[in-house]
C-alpha cells in the first residue's frame, strides 16, 4: 500500500474515533441532564418511603410534647418564641425538645 493511502486510512480511522468520542460524550451529557423517567419515579418512591419512616419514627419515638414542638417549628415554620407562647413553655424548653428530636432522628437515620 502506498504511503499516501496509509496516511488517508489512518486519518479516516482517527476521524472516525474522534467522532465516536464526541457522540459518546454528548450521549453521557444528555443522560445526566435528562434522567430517564423510571429513575425519577424510583427516586420519588424512595423519598416517599423515607418520609413515611420519618413520620412513623416521630409518632412512636418522640413524646407528644416533643412531637408538637417539632411539628410547630418545622411544619408550621413558627419561631421558638411563638411556640413557647402557644404551648406554655419557655423558649429554652422549646430548644430542648427540638434538640432531642433532632438527636434521635440523627441517631436512627444517620448513625
Amino acid at each position: 500500500m502506498p504511503k499516501r493511502d496509509k496516511t488517508v486510512a489512518e486519518l479516516y480511522r482517527l476521524h472516525y474515533c474522534l467522532n465516536r468520542l464526541k457522540r459518546m460524550k454528548l450521549q453521557e451529557r444528555m443522560r445526566r441532564a435528562l434522567p430517564l423517567d423510571d429513575s425519577e419515579e424510583d427516586n420519588r418512591d424512595e423519598e416517599e418511603e423515607m418520609f413515611q419512616q420519618y413520620q412513623q419514627f416521630i409518632q412512636t419515638e418522640l413524646t407528644p410534647q416533643t412531637q408538637r414542638v417539632f411539628r410547630m417549628h418545622y411544619g408550621e415554620q413558627l419561631k421558638y418564641r411563638e411556640i413557647a407562647e402557644q404551648v406554655g413553655i419557655s423558649e429554652a424548653a422549646v430548644y430542648k425538645h427540638l434538640s432531642q428530636a433532632i438527636t434521635k432522628l440523627k441517631n436512627r437515620f444517620n448513625p
